[in-house]
């Protein structure tokens, strides 16, 4: 992976959202390239408890996206991601296959969070969609997410 940041195929992004109620879910759909191989890891945590999913090949019928910013790794670098990075406002995902899903935190009335990095790293298809869920299990929570990267040519 350090090699990959050094030739500027190394990328990342990050999202957040304060004060969720126990129902919301911050929601992110990926898109990779047609031509490049993408392994993928990422982390997540809470200030409360909650449940991190991650779906290959899901129906998303949201049409309010709002763009990501990929960041290369290496700042120097002017090489852009091949994969495109949305968020989206609702939950409206079905079908595809649940590759990932992780329970993080709980305690007394989900109070108890925390964070967690995948250790596996995933070579996701080409020309996919992935949905990520981060979705709150307690009252005031402050989400957050790092997707990491790194682009090969296929």
């Amino acid at each position: 992976v350090h090699s990959q940041v050094h030739k500027g195929q190394h990328f990342f992004i990050t999202a957040s959202t304060a004060n969720a109620s126990a129902t919301d879910i911050l929601g992110i759909v990926l898109t990779t390239p047609a031509t490049k191989r993408v392994h993928f890891v990422d982390e997540f945590g809470g200030s409360a408890a909650v449940i991190h999913t991650l779906v290959e090949n899901p129906t998303v019928a949201n049409t309010s996206k709002v763009a990501l910013v990929e960041f290369n790794n290496d700042r120097e670098s002017t090489k852009a991601a091949g994969v495109v990075a949305v968020t989206i406002s609702d939950t409206d995902v079905s079908g595809g296959t649940t590759l990932q899903k992780h329970v993080l935190g709980g305690g007394l009335q989900g109070r108890t969070g925390g964070n967690l990095t995948a250790r596996a790293e995933l070579n996701l298809k080409q020309s996919e969609d992935y949905y990520i869920s981060i979705a709150s299990d307690g009252a005031n929570n402050d989400i957050s997410y790092l997707g990491l990267w790194y682009e090969i040519d296929s």
